[in-house]
């Protein structure tokens, strides 16, 4: 297989060749159609981590050395499955999304299903600890970390739901007890959404799904461009958070 990986800090993408991996007794090999490119697999390839960033942790970590292949937002079919996996519900040719986010399984937070809190992060993909998503395949250690895609979903936007899509979708739905509560007292709510950018977007779109539809969700950004996009999207309303208007007006208006 091909994979692209990152040599040592502040080096460009190099690409190298490896065997096809085998699949882990309770794992599977995914065979990679698409990768997303995330903010954090720039910070990767252009300096890696600064100490004191919120990725600190995985620089203390062990698994990250290099190389690395980056890449944790991935989407593909299974190639191949271990032993213990083959009574799961997953078989061979399957589109799947993966949850990259795999920390030690022991702790307090792998228990209860917060494996992306793990300070150990043993197994997170795309990080160092295991190739990610810039390699034609990669192996994940146990089957519960597939999810399998409907038909109605492109593996290119399946791809980034178990990062940006994720990371909106709490976002959305740690805000709706306070927004039904809203619409209970006063019969509608507002949400603001700041940035319009790609976590932006997906938190539109989550919004005016899952929140009441008597919800008006606004959008503020800088850009106008971007803020266009956000309409086409559904937005209810935009802010263009110009910068050479004052504070003052900006609150105003907003």
């Amino acid at each position: 297989m091909k994979k692209a990986e990152i040599v040592e800090a502040k080096k460009p993408l190099k690409i190298s060749e490896a065997p096809v991996p085998k699949p882990p007794k309770d794992g599977a090999v995914v065979k990679l159609l698409y990768s997303g490119i995330c903010h954090s697999d720039i910070h990767q390839i252009d300096n890696g981590f600064d100490v004191g960033s919120r990725f600190t942790c995985l620089t203390d970590d062990p698994n990250y050395q290099f190389p690395i292949v980056p890449g944790h937002e991935m989407a593909g079919v299974v190639h191949s499955l271990g032993e213990n996996a083959k009574p799961c519900d997953l078989k061979i040719g399957d589109r799947v999304a993966v949850f990259p986010w795999i920390g030690c399984g022991k702790c307090g937070y792998c228990d209860n299903g917060y494996s992306q809190f793990c300070k150990e992060k043993h197994h997170t993909m795309g990080f160092g600890a295991v190739p990610g998503g810039y390699s034609n395949y990669t192996v994940v250690i146990h089957h519960q970390f597939l999810v399998k895609v409907p038909a109605s979903i492109p593996l290119s936007i399946a791809t980034m739901l178990p990062c940006s899509g994720l990371t909106t979708y709490n976002a959305v739905t740690t805000a709706l007890p306070a927004i039904k509560k809203a619409t209970a007292f006063k019969g509608k709510a507002s949400m603001l959404i700041i940035g319009a950018g790609g976590l932006g977007l997906w938190a539109l779109q989550l919004a005016k799904n899952i929140l009441p539809k008597t919800t008006n969700v606004v959008v503020a950004d800088l850009s106008e461009s971007k803020l266009g996009n956000a309409k086409e999207r559904g937005a209810d309303g935009t802010v263009a958070w110009d910068p050479s208007k004052s504070e003052e007006d900006l609150i105003k208006a907003t």
